[in-house]
């Protein structure tokens, strides 16, 4: 599973599609996290999260929203 994380990472940084819309697995890779943080930062409210089907899935443009977040107030994820 590590080695999964670690080739979407890598995808992510050398300019490889994202998907528009990405399970947990996905958006953690993509922004660099833990998948427990992922439902943490979701409880919190800071990334938006929504249901289809009784799955839970993320936009890459609330992904790409939380990140311009934390770079411009300075927070470490």
């Amino acid at each position: 599973m590590t080695n999964k994380i670690t080739a979407a990472l890598g995808a992510a940084s050398q300019g490889a599609v994202v998907p528009f819309v990405m399970n947990k697995r996905q958006v953690a890779a993509y922004l660099g996290v833990c998948e427990k943080t992922v439902d943490n930062l979701r409880n919190a409210g800071l990334l938006h999260a929504s249901k289809y089907r009784g799955l839970v899935r993320f936009r890459k443009s609330d992904a790409d929203d939380f990140l311009e977040l934390t770079n411009s107030r300075g927070m470490a994820i």
